[in-house]
């Protein structure tokens, strides 16, 4: 939300989506897996998939994998102001992912650099990394990607894989890979450790700086996409909580 309102594609598997972000002045699309697990077209990639749905010039997709059981995986990006998303989403043409440094990198796709830098192979989880740089789920892509997507074949997992997407820019000479540096925290937590760590992380900045992290009532307010009249009935459908008390604080600060 704090990008300003571009077309943002949100991918998710289970229950789980941004049904209500008419209410924040947002309306992201969300594509939902709703089909039954034996069905053939579950085993397809949603990120790959959702790529036939949208045709609009510039794309943000952004596959958050939000589930409802640990084995889907709840991703964020923390401080994602520092990336350098603006200057990507200014290209006309071709495509640009990131890279993000981690030190499990077979369980992610992978970008391989040469000696100046520059992306010359993409795996998806390898046995053999030949880097540790990891490709987070934020691509954004110009409108050819859509052509790119139909054609795609699946995958010896037996999937449309969204890295032969990248692959595809990649041997066309259209993609950039921009890498991610520090002060960026890009949080994949499948497993109820990761969960755990992610949660004393956020916990940490919140008690210390005394402002919410991704408080989506609060972006929408500050970013002008609700009125204050808007962000007042938010507050006032919320139960008494710390949550409540905190908005209730901006109200108050803003009023000042």
């Amino acid at each position: 939300m704090k990008l300003g309102k571009w077309e943002l594609i949100s991918v998710k598997s289970g229950k789980f989506g941004l049904d209500g972000g008419a209410m924040f002045g947002v309306v992201p699309k969300v594509l939902w897996n709703k089909t039954n697990p034996a069905d053939e077209q579950n085993r397809i990639d949603l990120a790959t998939r959702s790529l036939l749905l949208i045709s609009n010039d510039r794309k943000i997709l952004v596959d958050t994998g939000l589930g409802n059981k640990f084995d889907d995986k709840f991703k964020s990006i923390y401080a994602i102001q520092n990336i350098p998303i603006y200057e990507a989403l200014k290209q006309k043409n071709g495509a640009t992912i990131f890279a993000y440094q981690v030190s499990d990198p077979e369980r992610y796709g992978v970008v391989e650099f040469d000696d100046n830098g520059k992306a010359i192979l993409i795996e998806e989880k390898p046995k053999f990394p030949k880097s540790n740089y990891a490709v987070p789920g934020l691509y954004i892509y110009d409108n050819q990607v859509i052509e790119i997507a139909k054609e795609l074949k699946p995958s010896k997992r037996g999937e449309l894989e969204i890295t032969d997407v990248n692959l595809t820019y990649l041997k066309m000479d259209k993609l950039k890979v921009k890498k991610i540096g520090r002060g960026v925290a890009w949080l994949d937590t499948g497993t109820p450790e990761a969960l755990l760590k992610a949660s004393n992380f956020f916990g940490v900045i919140e008690d210390r700086q005394g402002l919410k992290v991704a408080c989506i009532e609060e972006i929408a307010f500050y970013k002008g996409f609700i009125s204050k009249d808007d962000f007042k009935n938010l507050i006032n459908e919320l139960p008494k909580s710390t949550y409540r008390d905190y908005l209730e604080k901006v109200l108050n600060e803003f009023d000042v």
